[in-house]
Order: structure tokens, then C-alpha cells, then sequence
């Protein structure tokens, strides 16, 4: 009696990715290298790369700002009013369940 392939794709001609143990190996051999740095290299590295990353930023301009912060407080005011409403009409109908009257 002869065996079934072990494999769905055998005989379709199907060719395997190789295995990516180098990414494994990489990712290790990054590990070994962060643990041999002593504390004080790795905060000067992270400060150096906070640093290099904030000077990519794109930093908003004077009116840009005022318009964002306009923004901000009126949407917050507005939901404000909305909750103090919703607030205001549970209130009532909670009393007039509960009590009978306002």
C-alpha cells in the first residue's frame, strides 16, 4: 500500500518560501546588542532619537492654532449644553416615575 503526500501541495507544482530564520536571527542578535548597552547609552540614545523625531515634525502655525482652539472650546461647549439637556429631561422623567409631580 503506498503513503499519501504529507504535503496538500505536492505534485502541484507549488514551490515553498524559504523559511526567514535571518529575521529571527536579526531580531535576536538586535536584543543581544540593546542589552550590552549600559542605561545611560540607551536614555541618550532614545533622548537623540526623540529629538531627531521631533525636528520632523510639522509644527502648526499662530493661526492655524487660534482656529483649532476656537474650534475645541465651541465643540465642548455644545456638548456641554447637550448633556446638561439630556441631564435636565432624565431628571423630570425620573421625578414624575418615581415621585408622580416634578
Amino acid at each position: 500500500m503506498a503513503r499519501a503526500a504529507v504535503s496538500k501541495t505536492a505534485g502541484r507544482e507549488f514551490e515553498p518560501l524559504l523559511p526567514c530564520h535571518f529575521y529571527i536571527v536579526k531580531t535576536y542578535t538586535d536584543m543581544e546588542n540593546k542589552s550590552k548597552k549600559s542605561i545611560m547609552g540607551r536614555i541618550r540614545q532614545f533622548i537623540a532619537d526623540t529629538a531627531a523625531e521631533m525636528r520632523r515634525c510639522t509644527w502648526p502655525g499662530r493661526q492655524q492654532l487660534m482656529e483649532s482652539t476656537v474650534l475645541v472650546v465651541v465643540a465642548t461647549c455644545i456638548l456641554a449644553l447637550f448633556v446638561a439637556g439630556v441631564d435636565e429631561v432624565a431628571r423630570i422623567v425620573i421625578g414624575l416615575v418615581t415621585v408622580g409631580h416634578l
